[in-house]
């Protein structure tokens, strides 16, 4: 059970940073850009998946009502989506 654990988490930490670097960008490109997080839900056997837009992409929900701030760190967006991630039904469900 544990290992289970320690992989999820680690995936969760693994998609948290993946998802800042590509909030980084974006805000780079347009500073004046109001990102927010999406998810799409888990299903039995596939991970749900999170998109950084300023608009929800189509079959997507708003995972968070705050905006991502550009005045974070990448540090900070990247604690903040995995805080946000381990409240979201993103998991498969058989683990």
């Amino acid at each position: 059970m544990r290992k289970v654990y320690e992989d999820t988490d680690r995936k969760l930490w693994e998609i948290a940073r993946e998802s800042s670097e590509e909030w980084y960008k974006k805000q780079c490109r347009n500073e004046f850009g109001a990102y927010h997080l999406y998810f799409t839900p888990s299903t039995e056997t596939e991970w749900g998946s999170l998109a950084i837009a300023e608009n929800a992409p189509e079959g997507y929900q708003l995972a968070d009502p705050r905006r991502l701030s550009p005045a974070w760190t990448r540090e900070q967006v990247k604690r903040h989506i995995r805080d946000i991630l381990q409240r979201l039904p993103v998991l498969p469900y058989g683990i």
